[in-house]
């Protein structure tokens, strides 16, 4: 397990516009087009040639490339690319047809306003060892931070990847078990202007290897304006990293609703926070919360937080008949909640 002191906990809400996943494909243009792309680049210092290659018959892409990583100030892999502008979409299913050298080889699907290997980006990867991350660079040569989904297996990882640029923000969607794509709770703001290229990429995480990844389902579309629709809600409690030479944030669980006031368990175990006026707690790895039983003491809010020595929770909430809100004490397992004051409003700040 991670040492507590090693990561924060974040919870960030995101107003998500469009929730459409119509697939209209965008006119290919360019005299060496491969599929819907115009061309292929390896990008970076990459020691072994990559390539691209598009079959027809079942509609699938197929990329061989090398490069040491893609993250920190600078990158290497091969891109089959396109050039676009403006609100964009790119979808497709990923696997790796081999067992691989390197469980951090990836596939991605690539937003990148250049083919410097600093430029900025932001992609929706798929490493060979499951773990799926929406990575991103925001300005030009600055280290590169993500929001991970560490899921257990290549097996259990999503089955189809979306990323999609409106305006400035970049949000990564999913499909688990062939459902709809839907979002996953990972956004951020990445300023791609003008002209850009938009394509898969393929990095073998070793600079002496090569390694294959197949898109299929490959879809590019212009996303409609959504001007005057009311956006959704998305909440995703996250640990950050406080590692200043990368912005790593781990995804422990999110919603499409409103959450906050995350707080660290004493062993560093799980983490509790509000929703919906109920106290809520869910494995620090992500899971699914459970409810904590505050018996009368009801719509909570974040005011929340546990004794120095980890066996009580100290919650501010409303109770049948009481005004406003009120603290008390309840075992940190749930339990009959204990009144603390007398006098509304109160509100839990810290113990001595």
């Amino acid at each position: 397990m991670k040492s507590r002191s090693s990561f924060l906990v974040a919870l960030c809400s995101t107003a998500l516009l469009g929730s459409s996943t119509s697939r209209v494909l965008i006119a290919q243009t360019g005299h060496e087009s491969i599929g819907i792309f115009e061309g292929h680049s390896d990008v970076g210092a990459v020691l072994k040639q990559g390539d691209a290659t598009y079959d027809a018959s079942t509609k699938t892409y197929t990329l061989h490339g090398a490069g040491e990583n893609m993250w920190l100030t600078k990158d290497a892999f091969q891109f089959l690319w396109k050039k676009a502008s403006g609100d964009i979409a790119l979808s497709a299913k990923i696997r790796f047809p081999h067992a691989g050298t390197n469980p951090h080889r990836k596939g991605a699907l690539l937003l990148r306003q250049s083919l410097d290997t600093d430029a900025v980006y932001a992609d929706a990867a798929l490493h060979g060892s499951g773990l799926t991350a929406l990575q991103y660079r925001p300005s030009k040569g600055n280290v590169t931070g993500d929001i991970e989904f560490n899921f257990s297996s290549a097996a259990d990882a999503p089955q189809e990847l979306r990323i999609e640029k409106r305006g400035t923000s970049v949000s990564l969607l999913f499909s688990m078990h062939g459902e709809p794509l839907h979002a996953s709770g990972a956004a951020m703001t990445v300023p791609l202007t003008g002209e850009f290229y938009v394509g898969l990429g393929v990095c073998s995480h070793e600079k002496d290897v090569v390694e294959e990844a197949v898109f299929s389902d490959v879809h590019i579309e212009s996303l409609p304006s959504v001007a005057g629709e009311k956006p959704e809600l998305h909440s995703t409690l996250q640990n950050i990293s406080i590692d200043p030479s990368a912005r790593r944030s781990e995804a422990v669980y999110t919603a499409a609703t409103y959450f906050e006031a995350p707080n660290w368990s004493r062993d560093g175990k799980s983490l509790i926070f509000d929703q919906g006026g109920q106290l809520m707690t869910v494995p620090v790895n992500g899971g699914t919360p459970k409810t904590i039983e505050t018996g009368v003491a009801i719509h909570c809010n974040g005011s929340h937080g546990l004794s120095p020595d980890g066996k009580w929770l100290a919650i501010s909430c409303n109770a049948n008949g009481a005004p406003a809100s009120q603290v008390y004490i309840v075992p940190v397992d749930g339990g009959t909640p204990r009144l603390v004051t007398q006098n509304p409003s109160s509100y839990f700040h810290s113990w001595s």
